[in-house]
């Protein structure tokens, strides 16, 4: 099964484009220049995606490549952007050679390995996400929002919720790479991760933290696994509890 990937810098730190060029030239064989690609809704080979987005000007992309996806987005009330490979990274390995480009990168925050069915559930909040791919309700935290007259899905305490904050999103992986800008922006550091026992083993890519802190991608908020990640979110996020941005 394929495991997901995402990535976050600075926002708008470097330009789109070279984001793309950057993540193609990890996997030169897999999206090879006369690959087909869909990019706004407009079908064109992989070696005029990144013009394509150059001449846009947006800050943002998500190209499907039939093998999976390339996704960047911008978030400039957080001051973050962020990179996501779905579908297509096969392994851990293969999520650090996607990686490989951007860990050099000054601005460069954090980075985890996580499986996107698992978080989507983890953070659907509208009763109609349900109904639509006909998933039971059963035993899920409802909330009436008065203002909106509108019942959502409490997604506030799931273990694998993905809350974006000032500068980083707060949410888990397996693995996770933790720069000095992540550190800094949290109030943690590596020695607070390695007295906590929480993690299996710890490596270094230059200035960046390797953790890693289970052997697959978090599929489950239940038992020993959904306490596992109520412990890592106390640990890599205190400031977990405050409204998000």
């Amino acid at each position: 099964m394929p495991i997901d990937l995402e990535a976050v810098i600075e926002y708008q730190s470097v330009p789109t484009a070279q984001l793309w060029d950057m993540l193609v030239a990890t996997h030169p064989s897999l999206i090879q220049p006369d690959l087909e690609c869909d990019l706004y809704a407009t079908h064109l080979p992989a070696s005029r995606v990144s013009s394509a987005i150059k001449r846009t000007g947006k800050p943002h992309f998500d190209v499907d490549f039939g093998r999976g996806t390339l996704s960047c987005g911008a978030v400039g009330n957080c001051n973050l952007s962020f990179v996501q490979v779905n579908g297509c990274v096969t392994d851990d390995e293969d999520a650090s050679g996607w990686l490989s480009p951007l860990l050099s990168l000054e601005p460069f925050v954090h980075a985890r390995v996580y499986d996107r069915e698992y978080e989507f559930w983890q953070n659907a909040s509208d009763p109609l996400q349900y109904e639509v791919r006909g998933r039971s309700l059963e035993g899920v935290k409802i909330f009436r929002n008065q203002n909106l007259n509108y019942d959502f899905v409490d997604t506030s305490s799931n273990p694998g919720r993905r809350v974006m904050r000032d500068g980083y999103i707060e949410a888990l992986g397996h693995i996770m790479w933790l720069s000095p800008k992540f550190w800094e922006k949290v109030g943690r550091s590596i020695l607070d991760v390695e007295a906590s026992g929480l993690c299996r083993s710890t490596s270094k890519v230059g200035s960046v933290d390797v953790l890693r802190f289970a052997d697959q991608p978090f599929t489950s908020a239940e038992g020993e696994e959904g306490l596992l990640q109520d412990r890592l979110r106390s640990l890599l996020f205190p400031h977990s509890d405050s409204p998000a941005q």
